[in-house]
């Protein structure tokens, strides 16, 4: 999907995440790039945690702070201390990260 100047590749976007309202992966990634003027603002520069839900929201997930390898390297990162070292965060400073 297009997200400003950027293609933004969503895997399995006929994958329904939330089977009570038929929400697909693409929808949810269209959701958010509606949203994105308006949340922005207030995620800009913050340390994103991610709740994670690979088969959908009735099955078992998980929560991430640490920017995978697997992310774009696109996708701004802050490095934040903690106990024993560090963790890398995705910071969604743009639309197409918060995609």
């Amino acid at each position: 999907m297009k997200v400003g100047r950027r293609d933004v590749r969503v895997s399995s976007p006929d994958k329904v995440l939330f089977p009570q309202i038929g929400l697909t992966k693409a929808g949810l990634a269209e959701y958010y790039a509606r949203v994105s003027e308006f949340s922005l603002p207030h995620l800009r520069g913050r340390p994103l945690n991610l709740d994670v839900y690979p088969q959908g929201v009735e099955a078992d997930g998980f929560f991430q702070q640490h920017a995978s390898r697997w992310f774009p390297d696109w996708v701004d990162r802050v490095r934040v201390p903690k106990k024993g070292g560090n963790v890398e965060h995705a910071v969604a400073n743009r639309a197409d990260t918060l995609v």
